[in-house]
């Protein structure tokens, strides 16, 4: 094509946006609804993701996008002219996110970097996580810190996230050291949150977290009087908190047996419920009882300590951080706090290495250099009391030419609760047969979309040795755990699946981000390590 060809097509796309000429599509946009006209041979040429779903549409529903958005859109679509306000940009970059203009993206991306403000680094953190551009995500994250004691303090900034957002926010702040009870204070005024509209699953991570900080000595209960009236718990629950404030306020006493008695006195003052003191002393006494169980048994100690830590290593020969982020962001989606990655071909992982945590997810698509002696101190590991989750693609495929097969004893008879097969992809499948619904494996996973490949393997359980929590829907194990023949062991549990998500690539090939992979990944981790 001639450049006279190519300016006259371009200047005939031009005379095509928001025109009605030749439309074969209409976008809904905004709380009202209103329709704009489209083409799809346009939209398809920018992104093979809007080919595939407007494919057979005459109209595509964008009402979380403003008119304005999608206009500033399908302007740089039809003329490639990028003159976005920064007031747009945010809104702009999620829907190149969404679906994967790349070109689109890429310039927001360029103009953001320079017109970032605090308030945009809130709304654009989760998606510039997973943007796969370094530079970006550091300048939004360094921003973020740079200015957390503005957004705890200032009510305004903070109330007006959206929760999803809030929770990325405050658990950036945990992971860097922010004063927790600053943070705390702010999750605990219920009035504000009650207006985001609290889930049971949204209160039931707050009371994790709190429960955690209680527990870790990094709040004190006394500075939360708010606990006793917060309606987001049952009274179970919020006894279970005091109780463990107590427990933890009495453990902490120091200095003189004077100043001691003075604080217990104090505190048997306050007017807690009759209850609460109950709860204490049960406490008190199941902590006593842990302690000398403990001291007959080192495992059982060892064990205890690690899992306070909530320390986890990601064993993986993968080095795109695109693909480690993403099973980062699975692993502690639950109650999991902190996760290494090693990769096991660029450092030896012994037996003493693997110790240092509660416990191991292994997973890997490239060869291990020394897979045996990897395998060997895995299964060491576990004899000692040990959590380990296996992903079963590709490490317990047993095709010589597979990359990512896992060897050594942990890979092997008697340890190993399945046989190995073969490397199965191509058709979709989903979640099947629950054979144990009420296992804590399965807690909140209602459905599983392995995407158009389905990434498994034809592994068979060993009745003698295994349980097969889950089925895929064509009878293939999903989840599968090793049973446990003496309390020193550890907890050994199977994923048969491909633990990075469509969200890497955003497309259909991998687990489908709006199935429960998320929870299946950190309810693995979670049980193998006694979290």
């Amino acid at each position: 094509m001639t450049t006279k060809k190519i300016k006259t097509f371009n200047q005939t796309i031009r005379k095509l946006y928001l025109s009605n000429q030749f439309s074969d599509l209409k976008l809904k946009v905004g709380k009202e609804a209103k329709l704009v006209s489209a083409h799809k041979l346009i939209l398809s040429l920018s992104s093979e993701k809007l080919y595939r779903i407007t494919e057979d549409k005459k109209i595509l529903d964008l009402t979380n996008y403003t008119e304005q958005c999608i206009k500033e859109v399908l302007k740089f679509l039809y003329t490639k002219e990028f003159k976005i306000t920064s007031h747009a940009l945010p809104l702009t970059f999620q829907f190149a996110a969404e679906f994967e203009c790349t070109e689109l993206e890429m310039c927001c991306v360029s103009s953001l970097m320079d017109k970032l403000t605090t308030e945009m680094c809130l709304e654009l953190f989760d998606l510039s996580q997973k943007s796969g551009i370094p530079s970006f995500e550091k300048k939004v994250k360094s921003m973020i810190l740079e200015n957390a004691e503005d957004f705890l303090t200032k009510k305004g900034v903070f109330n007006s996230l959206p929760l999803t957002k809030l929770y990325h926010f405050v658990n950036l702040l945990n992971q860097e050291g922010t004063d927790q009870m600053t943070i705390v204070h702010r999750l605990f005024e219920f009035k504000q949150f009650k207006k985001k509209g609290f889930s049971d699953n949204n209160s039931l991570l707050l009371f994790n977290q709190v429960r955690d900080l209680i527990r870790f000595n990094e709040i004190n209960l006394k500075n939360l009087p708010e606990i006793r009236n917060c309606k987001l718990w049952t009274n179970e629950e919020i006894l279970d908190l005091l109780s463990l404030g107590f427990s933890s306020s009495s453990s902490s006493s120091s200095s003189s047996s004077n100043r001691s008695n003075k604080n217990k006195n104090s505190q048997r003052k306050r007017n807690y419920d009759e209850r609460v003191i109950e709860a204490e002393v049960k406490k008190t006494n199941k902590n006593l009882a842990i302690e000398d169980e403990e001291n007959s048994n080192p495992i059982l100690k060892q064990r205890r300590l690690l899992s306070s830590k909530k320390q986890i290593l990601l064993i993986t020969v993968q080095t795109k951080k695109r693909d480690l982020a993403d099973i980062t962001n699975s692993l502690t989606s639950g109650q999991v706090r902190n996760v290494t990655v090693k990769n096991p071909n660029e450092e030896n992982i012994t037996l003493e290495v693997l110790q240092q945590y509660q416990g191991v997810f292994i997973f890997s698509t490239s060869n291990y250099q020394n897979p045996e002696e990897l395998g060997n101190a895995l299964g060491e590991y576990w004899k000692l009391g040990g959590g380990i989750v296996i992903c079963s693609v590709a490490s317990l495929s047993h095709q010589k030419k597979f990359a990512g097969k896992l060897e050594g004893a942990i890979a092997e008879s008697p340890i190993l609760p399945v046989k190995k097969g073969v490397f199965k992809k191509g058709d979709r499948g989903h979640l099947g047969k629950v054979n144990f619904p009420s296992h804590p494996l399965m807690k909140g996973v209602k459905s599983w979309d392995g995407g158009i490949h389905s990434f498994r393997v034809t592994i068979e359980p060993i009745p003698q040795r295994s349980q097969v929590i889950a089925e895929w829907d064509d009878q293939t194990p999903l989840i599968v755990i090793r049973k446990q023949e003496s309390e020193n062991n550890g907890r050994l549990a199977i994923l048969n699946l491909l633990p990075t998500s469509d969200a890497i690539l955003r497309n259909d090939k991998r687990w489908n981000t709006n199935s429960d992979g998320r929870k299946i990944i950190s309810n693995a981790i979670s049980y193998v390590s006694h979290i």
